[in-house]
C-alpha cells in the first residue's frame, strides 16, 4: 500500500506509520473530525460505532479497490 501511494504522489514519500491509507492514519483523521462536532458524547459514541462497523470492518476492501485504482497507470 505504501508503495502504491508512492507512486500516485511521489512528493509523499509516504512510510508504513504515515500512509494516509493506514487504519491509524484514517483513525486519527475520523477521530479529529469527530472531536470538532459539538453534540452529546452518546451521539459521538454512536458516530463512532458505525466508523467501526462500516469502515473499519471493511477496510481490506477498501485497500482492494486502492489496489485496483492505483494499478490503473495514470494518463
Amino acid at each position: 500500500m505504501v508503495q502504491r501511494m508512492n507512486e500516485v504522489y511521489p512528493q509523499g514519500e509516504f512510510t508504513k506509520e504515515d500512509n494516509p491509507l493506514s487504519p491509524k492514519q484514517l483513525c486519527d483523521a475520523f477521530a479529529q473530525a469527530v472531536a470538532i462536532l459539538e453534540t452529546k458524547l452518546e451521539i459521538k459514541l454512536i458516530v463512532f460505532k458505525l466508523f467501526d462497523k462500516f469502515v473499519i470492518h471493511n477496510i481490506v476492501k477498501l485497500y482492494e479497490e486502492v489496489n485496483q485504482i492505483t494499478a490503473v497507470p495514470l494518463t
